[in-house]
């Protein structure tokens, strides 16, 4: 334990006797003495409230012994509510709450509590950030970086951007491309001035996740298993549709389809889906789509969707790209099921990311 020579120290003490009587106390004394502390300390570096925060480890963590989930999210939602009152009490003052807020949210997180842990990170992202540190665990965490040892979270950040290089595998394979989970790092992931779509991009990956490794699929074969995923595969599309906006910035206002054009044109790619005439085969296809949903999404996921209104048969990578769109505006106008959604998620969302990824190795 982090001695500091004050009140606080005899009432840590005084909490972990209560702890091992089984109960999680920290009284009005307790309490006092940490306003104590904070009054004292309120200016001091980061530093001394990181050496304060470590210390509640103690009431969860005990040689190694696994702790109980519950227990950890009870101490840091009691720790944080008092370092709320007082910062209410104290305006402008602030104080450094990285560590609180990076345990909590590691403990929503083991509980499957995905949104509220993510909540949580990234307010310990915003309080690292704050205090001008860039290299932390949140930092690590929010951007998928399993590489820094010093992380306590690490194993779940392992195995969240090991599912993410699976995709990026495949997407390898299938269109003898050479990004990889490093140059995306390099490339994009918590990348100024692209954070906001970075972050949304993880969250979306971490959902994916939790769709896909932690629900079986035999109890997502149903009505409301195909509006959740119809609403993650809507989110994965509108992220294509930003990535091409943050690059085609000659109008704002242009549709998806135009601006799947242009990205098609500035970069080169042999994207044959015009007809003749004023509407495109990406119209085209909405309406296709909306006709017959199971044969014209089956057809572009399976890559054998074919019409004498194309040019030439699509490449595999023009598939994706048309099935992304297709998507993005069936998922943002309707509710409806689609078996096909539930049987085919995994390869939908494999298709999806394909576009995303190439779309950031061509452009980002």
């Amino acid at each position: 334990m982090n001695k500091f020579n004050e009140p606080i120290d005899d009432e840590f003490e005084k909490a972990l006797l209560f702890l091992k009587q089984g109960k999680l106390i920290f009284d009005k004394a307790f309490k006092q003495a940490l306003f104590e502390f904070f009054d004292k300390h309120k200016n001091d570096p980061h530093e001394v409230h990181d050496l304060l925060f470590n210390n509640f480890s103690l009431f969860w963590y005990q040689g190694g012994n696994i702790p109980s989930l519950q227990l950890g999210e009870n101490v840091y939602k009691k720790v944080l509510s008092f370092v709320h009152e007082w910062e209410e009490n104290n305006k402008p003052h602030k104080l450094h709450k990285g560590t609180p807020y990076y345990f909590y949210a590691v403990f929503c997180i083991l509980k499957d509590d995905l949104d509220k842990g993510l909540l949580l990170m990234h307010q310990a992202y915003l309080e690292d950030q704050r205090a001008g540190k860039t290299d932390t665990p949140a930092s690590y965490f929010v951007t998928l970086n399993d590489e820094p040892q010093e992380q306590f979270f690490r194993t779940k950040v392992i195995e969240t951007a090991k599912f993410l290089d699976e995709f990026l595998e495949k997407y390898r394979n299938a269109h003898s491309a050479s990004l990889t989970l490093e140059s995306l790092r390099n490339k994009f992931l918590g990348k100024s001035p692209f954070e906001e779509e970075s972050f949304f991009f993880v969250y979306c990956i971490f959902k994916l996740e939790k769709i896909i490794r932690k629900i079986e699929k035999e109890i997502r074969a149903n009505r409301m298993a195909s509006h959740i995923e119809t609403t993650s595969i809507f989110e994965l599309c509108k992220l294509a549709e930003v990535l091409l906006a943050n690059k085609i910035r000659s109008n704002q206002n242009i549709n998806f389809a135009s601006r799947i054009d242009q990205f098609c044109k500035d970069t080169r790619v042999s994207l044959n889906l015009r007809q003749s005439g004023r509407q495109t085969n990406l119209g085209f296809l909405n309406g296709e789509r909306d006709s017959n949903f199971e044969s014209t999404i089956r057809g572009l996921v399976d890559h054998t969707y074919s019409d004498t209104r194309f040019v030439s048969n699509p490449s595999p990578i023009e598939f994706d790209i048309a099935l992304t769109y297709c998507l993005r505006n069936f998922g943002g106008h309707k509710i409806e099921e689609q078996e096909l959604i539930y049987e085919e998620f995994e390869k939908i969302a494999e298709r999806i990311l394909n576009t995303m990824f190439f779309i950031i190795e061509k452009v980002y």
